[in-house]
């Protein structure tokens, strides 16, 4: 029986041994150290800006207990001189916080120095992941200080061994339950896997180098953390930005995947993993949905496959998300291929009789678009650009007929409904006087040359700069391999006729694909006449918001992903063939991919910005002041602590505390006194007394939120309050969805019943 059981499950037992084998060696590893352990050198410390204290670099420390050796030497006179009126001291404060009084720097731990010792060692004890940890030191010298946890702090290593226990099992699964097919479900699964792991390389290592706007990305992952556990759900205002005081950023970008690595952190997991396993599932799922969604067009599992993993590997793709860390717009790269598939698929139909699979085009159109809409309204744009002047042309040529205009009609109004949850917040906050809305891009000086559409041997850190004529430009290609592609589909255009192909509909699928590709290049580079197009008010409003003409590279590298994967298969087309083609492609993938992946794990430039998994990657350095008010004063934030502050009338404030974007106080007034919050003047916030009496809220100088205190005493909460039209936005949004997904299971029951 045993041998009957290992002989029949012989590919699942050695998938299940080398997975469970993986999962060991992560034990044992070094990834185990779920402690949190960092040393501040003396170089960390600088003066305080009275002068009385040296202050260490910010520091943010998960939930929990710590240990902090401070090693100090103090000076000749005992650091009485240094120190003040008191004697040498050590503190540990929150610089980014304010105590019960409203005052800000509250100490959370101190001891006073010793002239007899070299170090002094501190507890503290956190309720929650603080930012803005400092240790001063007044009257003393800094050595070397250590701050460890005195128990794991972090869940790496159970997310670790959990996900790849669910990764060997889902191999197994598909193995157990596949026919034995010319691209069976495990193939494809596996060479995903294998694309998506090869394009996560640059970011698998135990810290992370600078991208153009990897701090901004990582603050918004923490800010949804920290949202939610604000009582926010959605999350609309984001509580981490802006030393606390909040930014509008999920109103306004898209976010509803970043939702990923933020349940990671809520489950535990440090930001570095929790990163590290989002780009992984991001790089596996581009392949594997690309794979789905080409596939289902065109009947060809190896074509899916080949386009998968091609489009995976593409260089303006790792580009975006290693150079520019760019999330947004690299999540809306994930669904660019169904947008392809999903308009094609709706609004194509050739009169010529051709054998295409039976598919609907709807379902893929409303996934891709609301993909696109929720991660980057830039990239929506160029897709709804693309998917109108498709529907245009198959109307001038009679491709179409107007019931598969009316099922496009459809899939725009299901997407609108579908995302109403986020369009209204979006339309009401857009009415704001918002900096964004005032900034002009000279897009016509960033197009791409000719030369650079299809280089390889690129640099992941030449830097930021795209003006023409710069020598050390940012990467802007699409890959020597896609241009290969489209050469190949052009001796196949060449060698033969349409009619007398075996598969006249994948020839169609890939012209089509070749013909808006090339438009997608065109629309980059310089031989598009921007300057004459920035000239006409309508082509400026509707083509410069995408800011950079190299965006359409994007769309450009997911269609000639496709006329790479059709090339392939119209040149090698004998079904025996079809596993080796995969691998022959996939390692062409790898080896165009290379030199781009190997310079940015060991080339010049890497700038270190997370290490140990600790770092503060709030957006201090790159905070955009798109979504705040035209004119607001950032640095000006960026450089008061979050405390309130008493402008008019007399007020004394106790009981003050500060949860990310909610407030509570006691105060007493002996007159009417307006009281200035640590919030951004969002009009989103509603403050109210323990009897349930609304307070007046306003807006102070630089935006700031404002409270108007009657005469009295009394306790305040002020909080995050949602508009009734948002609220009734989201309800329709969900029953929308609710409604649509048993439409689909109650068909699909019909369909097997």
């Amino acid at each position: 029986m045993a041998q009957k059981l290992l002989k029949h499950n012989r590919k699942p037992l050695l998938i299940a041994a080398l997975f469970l084998a993986a999962a060991l060696l992560v034990y044992f590893g070094a990834n185990q150290d779920d402690y949190y352990s960092t040393f501040l050198q003396p170089d960390d410390f600088t003066l305080s800006e009275n002068g009385e204290a040296l202050q260490s670099e910010r520091l943010m420390l998960e939930k929990g207990s710590y240990t902090v050796t401070v090693v100090y030497t103090l000076p000749d006179d005992g650091g009485a001189a240094s120190g003040g009126d008191g004697a040498p001291e050590v503190r540990i404060i929150n610089d980014l916080a304010a105590d019960a009084q409203g005052n800000p720097s509250p100490v959370l731990a101190s001891a006073t120095l010793d002239a007899g010792q070299a170090e002094a060692v501190l507890t503290l004890t956190l309720a929650q992941t603080t930012r803005g940890i400092r240790v001063t030191l007044i009257g003393a010298e800094a050595g070397v200080t250590q701050v460890r946890s005195d128990q794991p702090v972090w869940h790496d290593t159970a997310f670790f061994l959990l996900a790849m226990l669910l990764t060997g099992g889902l191999l197994v699964w598909q193995m157990r339950r596949e026919a034995d097919d010319a691209i069976p479900e495990s193939l494809a699964w596996a060479v995903c896997l294998l694309a998506g792991g090869v394009a996560s390389l640059p970011v698998l290592r135990d810290f992370l180098v600078y991208g153009h706007d990897l701090a901004f990305h990582l603050t918004r992952i923490e800010s949804i953390k920290d949202g939610l556990l604000s009582g926010q759900f959605p999350v609309r205002i984001d509580p981490t930005f802006l030393n606390g005081y909040g930014y509008a950023s999920s109103v306004m970008y898209g976010e509803m995947l970043l939702y990923i690595p933020a349940l990671f952190r809520l489950c535990g997991v440090s930001m570095l993993v929790s990163w590290q396993a989002f780009i992984v599932l991001l790089n596996v799922g581009t392949a594997w949905l690309t794979y789905r969604a080409v596939r289902a067009w065109t009947g060809k599992a190896a074509v899916g496959l080949i386009a998968g993993v091609v489009y995976t590997l593409g260089i303006y793709r790792l580009m975006t998300l290693f150079t520019r860390a760019a999330a947004g717009e690299a999540l809306a790269m994930l669904f660019y291929p169904l947008v392809i598939v999903g308009i094609a698929a709706t609004v194509w139909q050739p009169k010529q009789d051709m054998a295409r699979p039976r598919m609907s085009g709807v379902p893929w159109l409303i996934i891709g678009m609301t993909g696109m809409l929720q991660t980057h309204l830039i990239s929506l744009q160029i897709a709804a650009i693309g998917c109108a002047l498709f529907t245009a042309v198959c109307i001038i040529l009679r491709q179409t007929t107007w019931k598969a205009l009316g099922r496009l009609c459809a899939a725009a109004g299901l997407t609108v409904l579908i995302n109403l949850w986020f369009l209204v917040p979006l339309l009401r906050f857009s009415a704001l006087d918002l900096d964004i809305f005032h900034q002009e891009k000279l897009i016509y000086l960033h197009a791409v040359y000719l030369p650079q559409l299809f280089a390889s041997f690129v640099n992941p850190y030449a830097g930021m700069t795209t003006f023409p004529g710069t020598t050390v430009e940012m990467p802007l290609s699409v890959g020597l391999l896609l241009g290969v592609g489209l050469i190949g589909f052009l001796f196949v255009a060449y060698q033969k006729r349409e009619d007398r192909l075996e598969d006249p509909y994948l020839y169609s699928v890939g012209r089509g694909a070749a013909l808006f590709a090339v438009l997608a290049l065109i629309m980059a580079s310089v031989v598009f006449p921007w300057t004459y197009a920035y000239r006409i008010p309508i082509l400026s409003k509707a083509l410069f918001a995408v800011q950079f003409p190299w965006r359409y590279l994007g769309a450009a590298s997911a269609l000639l992903a496709v006329v790479f994967a059709v090339s392939a298969h119209l040149l090698v087309h004998r079904p025996e063939h079809r596993r080796l083609l995969v691998l022959a492609c996939l390692l062409l993938a790898i080896l165009n991919a290379a030199p781009f992946i190997d310079r940015s794990i060991q080339g010049d430039g890497q700038v270190v910005v997370m290490a140990d998994k600790e770092a503060d990657f709030a957006a201090k350095v790159y905070l955009p002041g798109d979504y705040f008010m035209e004119g607001t004063d950032v640095d000006a934030y960026l450089n008061r602590a979050p405390v309130p502050a008493v402008v008019s009338g007399g007020a004394a404030i106790t009981a003050y505390e500060k949860r990310y974007t909610n407030l509570t106080f006691a105060y007493t007034a002996d007159t009417e006194a307006t009281v200035e919050l640590p919030l951004y003047a969002y009009p989103v916030y509603r403050a109210a007394l323990e009897t349930g009496e609304a307070l007046a809220l306003g807006e102070g100088a630089n935006h700031i939120l404002t409270v108007t205190l009657p005469r009295g005493s009394g306790r305040v909460t002020v909080a995050y309050a949602p508009p009734w039209y948002f609220t009734l936005a989201d309800l329709l949004s969900l029953a929308a969805l609710l409604a649509l997904s048993a439409r689909r299971l109650m068909r699909r029951r019909a369909r097997h019943g």
